[in-house]
């Protein structure tokens, strides 16, 4: 068994959102990974394993992504997303962690950082969205519902 199968899925209620998330890491910094728009946890298998050496890391899909409750209510904004990151700090007793975002992800690290900076100790951003005026296509597209669930499901492909 290699280590990423060696991940297990855990859920935690955010709100009323049912939250898959994974844990790896015993002690050290904490870590939160944050996919892009259209991604879920499995983008990560490759990463977490060898961050957890040194910290306590976790990733998580997002409300509406992954494994994660899609509820059709929501409006999946940064702003929204980074209180949804806040919240599940909160649930989880993280009281600060070093974000890396990818994507998407990167404008929710962003808008958390802004928002709340007593969460955060460092920031880490990988072709992060937010940094200019401008949404691209494929993070618009993304938002549709029904196309929102199709790319966010995870599959061995999709990985």
């Amino acid at each position: 068994m290699n280590q990423a199968e060696q991940l297990q899925d855990q859920y935690v209620k955010v709100g009323s959102v049912n939250t898959r998330y994974w844990q790896a890491g015993d002690s050290g910094s904490r870590v939160i990974l944050l996919h892009g728009g259209g991604g879920y946890i499995e983008l990560w298998k490759y990463n977490i394993q060898e961050l957890a050496k040194d910290h306590r890391v976790y990733a998580f899909d997002m409300v509406g992504a992954g494994r994660s409750d899609k509820p059709d209510a929501a409006h999946y904004t940064f702003d929204f997303m980074a209180q949804f990151t806040r919240d599940f700090m909160k649930v989880l007793e993280i009281p600060k962690a070093n974000l890396i975002g990818t994507s998407a992800g990167g404008g929710v690290a962003l808008t958390l950082t802004l928002n709340f900076p007593q969460l955060v100790d460092r920031l880490i951003l990988v072709g992060s969205a937010g940094l200019g005026k401008e949404l691209n296509f494929l993070l618009r597209v993304t938002t549709i519902p029904g196309l929102a669930k199709l790319f966010s499901s995870p599959s061995k492909s999709g990985v």
